[in-house]
């Protein structure tokens, strides 16, 4: 059964997540953690629009990494991408909206078209939340419809990650709206500047 949405949904899901991979908010706190090393590139033209029309704000800092996930094996590299705000550590009612994105490395298949939604065995899983609404989206939800590409996935180093997506993705409350997720996202990570262990889940 899905939640129900309230006007003060953000916070539990919100502090969750900053209690959950703290170094992560270190990191981002830090000028020099956060600033991008030389030689990484990020290209990010992924686009969450609402069903209204207007686009979700979502935090630009970013973590990209390779580290254990409990939906798979031991030992199984996960790549696991997400961008936040900093501002969710210390002040979430008023940070902007994250994604996070788990791939299986060695599960997925270049060049293939992976479908939404996702089955609870799939080798990747999305999540996000918009919040300016409150409202938290997945794609193993039984509305999400489309498709993600990955065409360059690789734990390196360097980091490095190519794929498409084009998906509607449902909310994980009752009746609440879903969100469309269209574009591109490319990350070449040469010198990482996040230093965590990269053990956060979802």
């Amino acid at each position: 059964m899905r939640k129900t949405i309230t006007s003060s949904s953000a916070i539990p899901i919100l502090l969750l997540l900053a209690c959950a991979i703290p170094l992560l908010f270190v990191a981002a706190c830090d000028d020099d953690a956060a600033s991008p090393a030389a030689g990484n590139v990020i290209q990010n033209a992924l686009v969450f629009t609402r069903e209204d029309g207007t686009d979700l704000v979502m935090g630009v800092e970013s973590v990209i990494c390779c580290g254990p996930w409990d939906h798979v094996a031991p030992g199984v590299d996960v790549q696991k991408i997400t961008f936040f705000d900093p501002l969710l550590a210390t002040d979430p009612e008023n940070a902007d909206s994250f994604w996070t994105l788990f791939l299986v490395v060695d599960e997925l298949v270049m060049g293939n078209d992976y479908v939404f939604p996702t089955p609870a065995e799939s080798p990747f899983k999305l999540f996000f939340f918009d919040a300016t609404t409150g409202n938290e989206l997945s794609g193993d939800m039984t509305d999400s419809v489309g498709t993600l590409t990955v065409d360059i996935l690789d734990c390196g180093p360097p980091w490095r990650v190519t794929l498409t997506i084009d998906a509607t993705i449902g909310s994980e409350y009752h009746l609440a709206p879903t969100v469309d997720v269209s574009g591109t996202f490319s990350a070449t990570i040469r010198d990482n500047p996040y230093t965590g262990d990269c053990e956060f889940g979802m």
